[in-house]
């Protein structure tokens, strides 16, 4: 694997570690913060801080994962062209 490809996927799991921990009950009363008094206001509280953990982090960390998918299969047919062209070179 290429720098490029590594460092896609860790950036993968990072995001993937840190929905983990938004979505986590400590990550949630984190996330929350002091609930107000309103209902309006704090169920926009609590709707927040159970999409930001998907919106932040799950959708990029899935993003990121797949494109590390396609650069692992790039770097898989460049190492296999390489290796061909090693076979019949002058």
């Amino acid at each position: 694997m290429r720098l490029r490809t590594k460092l896609c996927l860790g950036i993968a799991i990072l995001f993937f570690v840190l929905y983990l921990l938004g979505s986590s009950s400590a990550g949630q009363s984190y996330l929350v913060g002091t609930p107000s008094q309103d209902h309006w206001i704090r169920d926009d509280q609590y709707m927040g801080a159970g999409l930001a953990p998907i919106v932040y982090c799950l959708v990029p960390s899935l993003i990121m994962f797949l494109a590390s998918v396609f650069l692992v299969v790039v770097d898989v047919r460049k190492a296999r062209k390489a290796d061909q062209s090693r076979e019949f070179g002058p």
